[in-house]
């Protein structure tokens, strides 16, 4: 079943409205020390203590779709797609490269 909203319809702008106030659980810090980049980040499991070490995540990808809406739902941000169809040459400068040991097992035994 689609539903369609009127873009000047009054539920359209509540919703536009109570978007804007969602509250990030896991924000960057205001001021950082090193910058990163999370790969295979999965919901950002990970993200989470380079954030306390005062880290600035530059860059993330995660090819699951359900992984990404969650890790918008945690930091405000939609991670990359499939890191292997990314341009490289796009990737930011960084301090620390992260990725989720779990994931590259799981890529290697299928």
């Amino acid at each position: 079943m689609q539903v369609a909203i009127s873009t000047n319809s009054t539920a359209h702008k509540n919703f536009i409205v109570k978007k804007k106030s969602l509250v990030i659980p896991f924000p960057s810090p205001k001021e950082h020390e090193f910058t990163f980049i999370d790969l295979f980040a999965g919901i950002g499991g990970f993200r989470i203590p380079m954030q306390e070490l005062k880290g600035k995540c530059i860059f993330t990808s995660e090819f699951n779709v359900h992984a990404q809406k969650t890790y918008e739902l945690n930091f405000g941000e939609i991670p990359s797609g499939d890191i292997t169809k990314f341009d490289l040459d796009k990737i930011p400068k960084h301090t620390i490269l992260t990725d989720s040991l779990v994931s590259l097992l799981v890529f290697q035994v299928k």
